[in-house]
């Protein structure tokens, strides 16, 4: 079992102008660390969740792909 520490919000916007929150958390599995990110946008009634996480040797690489990911959600 994991548990996620280190945990940082922030604002983000996404590319259609939606303001949203993040949330970025840490863990380590087997000696090897890893992160979590989820983001939440709310527009009137709809609520989208975009989660993204994995062991830091794949996901490192991957961050401005995978923020461009999370800023392409349209509501």
């Amino acid at each position: 079992r994991s548990l996620y520490g280190n945990a940082e919000s922030s604002t983000i916007v996404s590319d259609s102008g939606v303001e949203g929150v993040q949330l970025r958390a840490r863990t380590t599995r087997n000696g090897r660390p890893h992160q979590y990110w989820t983001a939440v946008f709310v527009q009137g009634r709809r609520v989208v969740t975009v989660e993204a996480g994995g062991d830091d040797a794949y996901f490192g690489p991957q961050v401005e792909a995978i923020e461009a990911a999370i800023r392409s959600v349209e509501l």
